[in-house]
């Protein structure tokens, strides 16, 4: 027989294609590599044998493990087809997020909440008094929030990076970087100027955001607001904070913030336009996507970096990624 290590093995996604030739030949071939399936429920249609989800093939002694389609304690939705939909039930609804490459991202944009389970007061959604998370002016974060992503809810807004920040490391994820809000948003369909249907909301003046799960069905396609990975509203709606800061100096600036940070210092940096309140000397943090009255400017490459970390407006938002 011919060496085990001349026959081919393919893994595709946590599919494992074995030759039944080759799984012939590990009983008569000393050289040949040890291959053993562990778990249950192998299936095999007499060419070919799939490795279910949940299931790990050991190759002499080393486990190469099925990669996971979903982030711990989400499950996969599976009559979603054209793109990985997850899914965890929680008290105030289901929290969805999907697969982009090697990491998750919310679905839909966030809505924080005083409770884990999505339950409780909504923070930011219809003023900046909902967040009731400042003390005196001091902005640094002193009161629980959880970020969901859930159907059916109006997103939060009026939030500053820092009340963001908290709210996906809370709920067990991250701010998104701008490179993962990038790689997410491909395949959005862009309105232009003026939307229809489902499309990306864009150019409505003098209102507000629209609520979670309305972006249509249809991914990367003319007639919803749906990424190519199953993402919603990633042009429009909310302009959505992402986790990057930029702005080194030039020169050798050494300033304090003022009170309401507890007067910590800045150094070497390029100070952000605007501030927003009780700050002066952060850096500008990116936002992406556009708001819902941006117009044709609104894309999956709008920037805008003015603000700085401590600014909050009622066309700001988030969402939060996890690996």
């Amino acid at each position: 027989m011919k060496n085990i290590r001349e026959k081919t093995m393919r893994l595709l996604r946590g599919v494992v294609a074995i030759a039944i030739m080759a799984i012939s030949a590990f009983a008569g071939d000393t050289e040949a590599q040890t291959y053993i399936l562990q778990g249950e429920g192998l299936d095999c249609d007499g060419t070919n044998c799939a490795l279910p989800a949940g299931n790990n093939l050991v190759v002499d002694g080393q486990v190469i493990a099925d990669e996971p389609d979903c982030p711990g304690g989400y499950v996969r939705d599976g009559s979603v087809t054209d793109y990985i939909l997850c899914e965890k039930t929680l008290a105030g609804g289901t929290d969805r997020m999907v697969k982009v490459g090697d990491f998750w991202i919310d679905k839909y944009e966030m809505s924080a909440w005083a409770s884990a389970d999505c339950t409780g007061n909504q923070y930011g959604e219809s003023g900046e008094s909902d967040w009731a998370m400042h003390d005196n002016g001091n902005w640094i974060v002193s009161q629980e929030s959880y970020a969901c992503s859930v159907t059916g809810v109006s997103p939060s807004r009026y939030m500053t990076w820092f009340q963001a920040q908290q709210s996906c490391e809370l709920s067990g994820k991250s701010m998104c970087t701008n490179a993962q809000w990038q790689a997410a948003a491909a395949g959005t369909h862009d309105p232009g100027s003026a939307e229809t249907g489902n499309q990306c909301r864009i150019a409505v003046t003098n209102s507000a955001p629209r609520a979670t799960g309305l972006a249509g069905a249809s991914p990367g396609g003319a007639d919803s607001c749906m990424s190519m990975w199953g993402v919603e509203d990633m042009i429009g709606n909310l302009w959505e904070w992402t986790s990057d800061w930029w702005g080194q100096g030039a020169d050798s600036m050494s300033e304090n913030q003022d009170g309401a940070f507890g007067g910590d210092g800045a150094w070497n940096v390029d100070p952000a336009q605007s501030q927003g309140s009780y700050a002066t000397y952060f850096p500008a943090t990116a936002l992406r996507g556009g708001a819902w009255n941006t117009g044709s400017t609104a894309g999956v490459f709008a920037l805008y970096m003015v603000h700085g970390p401590a600014y909050s407006a009622t066309s700001i938002g988030a969402r939060c990624c996890t690996r």
